[in-house]
């Protein structure tokens, strides 16, 4: 009896806890792949693809300041923003500004890109390809219209007194939207503009 009176005079009793915050409401799941989507689900925003660059995500054409063409574009999220960068950068856009003067179906067109300083994030908005890379394209079908559309897609590049120079099966895109499937070229970071 001493020993519970004591224990219950000396110790303090717990203030109250404040009432819990309610927790807010569960967002949009994080976006992921595109071919893990089924066709009833909304997948806008899916990934494209990924890596040290940053994400390049499937959404739908309606921005206010990109005027973009067909369903879909290709937003690319670079999240490495450094002096190197921003001069890749400005080459990267000089190089598709020259190229829209005269487009080709076989490469790449660029809507535009924003670069926001204060987060050091670039985003870029590219024309959406619906296929599949060529080092993964393996079917027989119109393999003559892929290996014309290479060299005519090659031959634009050059004629624009543009070089080329990471022409390789990763940066070139066979889509596969209609028939016959055409090859496209991406990736115009490591190009150069000669001069005429």
């Amino acid at each position: 009896y001493i020993m519970s009176s004591l224990t219950s005079e000396s110790t303090p009793r717990p203030a109250a806890l404040p009432a819990a915050a309610p927790l807010p409401p569960p967002g949009p799941p994080p976006p992921k792949p595109c071919e893990e989507y089924n066709i009833n689900e909304n997948d806008d925003g899916c990934i494209l693809g990924e890596g040290g660059f940053g994400v390049v995500t499937r959404e739908k054409c309606g921005f206010k300041l990109i005027k973009c063409k067909g369903k879909y574009v290709a937003k690319k999220i670079l999240t490495r923003y450094d002096t190197l960068t921003e001069v890749l950068l400005k080459q990267e856009k000089r190089i598709y500004e020259q190229l829209s003067k005269n487009p080709s179906e076989y490469v790449l067109n660029m809507y535009g890109s924003i670069i926001n300083e204060e987060n050091t994030k670039v985003t870029q908005y590219f024309e959406y390809i619906g296929g599949k890379e060529l080092y993964e394209y393996t079917e027989k079908r119109f393999i003559s219209d892929i290996v014309i559309g290479l060299i005519k897609g090659l031959k634009h590049i050059h004629d624009q007194n543009v070089i080329h120079c990471d022409v390789k099966p990763e940066n070139i895109i066979i889509d596969t939207s209609k028939e016959p499937y055409r090859p496209v070229y991406i990736d115009l970071s490591l190009i150069h503009i000669s001069e005429p």
